[in-house]
């Protein structure tokens, strides 16, 4: 398979990609939200470096919401769920910008309808590995949520 990295200039809009927006989209969404364990926020970059395959993440984010949900913690389960939305929006920007690479700079890549699919995979994979990352490292930094770590939920966060 033809990787997208073999071309420099896909390399260096996506580094770019992710040490700017991608790097400053984890930052407001972990200061946006509660200080989630550590061992979730690192099972989440774990099984993003892990696999050749967006769904593993997709689903991985889904099981936690699934679980959340299941056991009541409501606040645990919107963040999951908002996560999921960023994951989402992370993969439509990274689409927009192959898209946008290949128009402008008419990319010499030899690749039928399939390949591209493994490109923008691959792409989409990139940018999450590299968002999941800075997200963990940011929500490391955050101090510690007392009523969440307890398991103790304010009555307003209830519904």
């Amino acid at each position: 398979m033809i990787s997208a990295f073999d071309q420099p200039l896909v390399r260096e809009e996506f580094d770019l990609y992710a040490d700017t927006v991608l790097y400053r989209q984890a930052v407001a969404f972990a200061q946006g939200h509660f200080k989630m364990t550590n061992s979730q926020i690192n099972g989440l970059e774990n099984v993003a470096k892990s696999t050749n395959r967006v769904q593993d993440v997709i689903d991985f984010l889904n099981h936690r919401r699934l679980k959340a949900e299941k056991d009541g913690k409501k606040r645990v389960a919107r963040y999951w769920s908002e996560l999921e939305k960023q994951v989402f929006a992370v993969c439509s920007e990274v689409e927009n910008r192959w898209r946008r690479l290949k128009k402008d700079h008419l990319l010499e890549l030899a690749y039928d309808p399939q390949n591209e699919e493994a490109i923008l995979e691959e792409l989409k994979l990139f940018a999450l590995k590299d968002f999941s990352g800075h997200l963990a490292a940011e929500n490391a930094m955050l101090p510690k949520d007392d009523n969440r770590r307890k398991g103790r939920v304010k009555p307003s966060e209830r519904f």
